[in-house]
C-alpha cells in the first residue's frame, strides 16, 4: 500500500540505465533522491549530477548512516553481502527491489510497457507498437542522451505506430 510519508530515497546501483532512469523519474516527482554505485560513468553519471542528485562512489554503510533515507531501493546488481545491503538488513531500514517502488510510493497507475538498453530502441519501439495495436494502451519510457551530456526521460501516453492494425 502506498505510503505518503516517504520523502527521501536511496537507490543502490544508481549508475545503471534502469536505476538511473528510475532515480530521474522519482526526482521529478519531488522525492529527495540519493544513490550509490561501484562504478559511475557518463552519460548516466553526468545526467544525475546535472539533476543535483547526490552520488556516493562505492558501497559503504556510512552512506546510508549519513543520508538516513525513508526507503532504500535495491538494484538487481546488489547481493546480500554488499556492505550497504547488510546495513539495511541489520538496521531494519525499509527497502524494496527496483521493480517494486510502486507498491510503497504513490505513483501513477501501471500500464504495460518496457525498458531496454539504449541500443535496443528499435526493439522497444516495436514492443510499444505491438502493445498499442493489441489495445493495451502502453506507456513508453523514453530515455535519450546527447553527446553533450544532456538527457531526457519521460513517459508518453499513447504510443503511435505506423498505421494501427489488428494483429
Amino acid at each position: 500500500m502506498p505510503n505518503n510519508d516517504i520523502k527521501s530515497l536511496y537507490l543502490m546501483g544508481i549508475g545503471g540505465i534502469a536505476m538511473g532512469t528510475l532515480a530521474t523519474m522519482l526526482h521529478e516527482k519531488g522525492y529527495h533522491v540519493v544513490g550509490s554505485d561501484q562504478n559511475l560513468y557518463p552519460p548516466m553519471s553526468t545526467h544525475l549530477e546535472n539533476l543535483s542528485i547526490p552520488l556516493c562512489r562505492g558501497y559503504a554503510a556510512e552512506h546510508l548512516a549519513t543520508h538516513r533515507p525513508d526507503l532504500v531501493i535495491i538494484g538487481n546488481v546488489i547481493r546480500r553481502d554488499n556492505p550497504e545491503a547488510a546495513y539495511v538488513l541489520t538496521k531494519g531500514i525499509p527497502y524494496v527491489s527496483m521493480v517494486m517502488p510502486s507498491t510503497v510510493l504513490p505513483l501513477p497507475p501501471r500500464k504495460p510497457g518496457g525498458v531496454g538498453h539504449p541500443r535496443q530502441d528499435h526493439d522497444f519501439g516495436l514492443l510499444a507498437w505491438v502493445l498499442e495495436c493489441a489495445d493495451f494502451n502502453p506507456s513508453a519510457l523514453i530515455v535519450a542522451s546527447s553527446r553533450t551530456g544532456s538527457a531526457a526521460t519521460g513517459w508518453t501516453g499513447t504510443v503511435h505506430g505506423p498505421g494501427r492494425r489488428r494483429i
